[in-house]
């Protein structure tokens, strides 16, 4: 995996963003859910954190791959939630570059069924409304 990210990294910007959309379904179609997950985390992670890729190009990724996600293509629902908060995880920390991606990414983990997932507030450490203004912070007004 790690070949394929350095190889796909030197080339030229318009190229780049096939090659890595191509990687996804390679990393999607195989079998070891362990593997899946560990090379989705190493593509996201390549994707966010090195600079010679691109925010153009990270976003269209990053916007494939969640589309990818959302059309079911990881049937393991344990598995496609474990990916989701990986992915938000890896972000979370250029979450200003990628807010479009971060909230596509979020409603993926809010569309798994309830059962399976708590609420995005408790699942992230975000804050509740409620919460905010127990603690005294105001309504922005309209």
């Amino acid at each position: 995996m790690e070949g394929k990210l350095a190889q796909y990294s030197i080339l030229a910007q318009k190229d780049k963003g096939p090659a890595f959309i191509s990687l996804i379904l390679e990393i999607v179609a195989q079998q070891d859910p362990a593997l899946i997950s560990k090379d989705i985390h190493t593509l996201v992670d390549t994707l966010i954190n090195q600079d010679n890729i691109g925010l153009v190009v990270s976003r269209q990724v990053l916007s494939e791959l969640v589309k990818i996600l959302g059309g079911d293509t990881i049937k393991n629902h344990e598995l496609r939630k474990c990916v989701v908060k990986d992915i938000l995880a890896t972000v979370q920390p250029r979450i200003v570059s990628y807010e479009e991606q971060v909230c596509a990414t979020a409603v993926q983990l809010l569309a798994l069924p309830p059962r399976r997932h708590r609420s995005m507030h408790s699942n992230f450490n975000l804050p509740t409304c409620s919460s905010l203004r127990r603690n005294g912070v105001k309504r922005p007004e309209s």
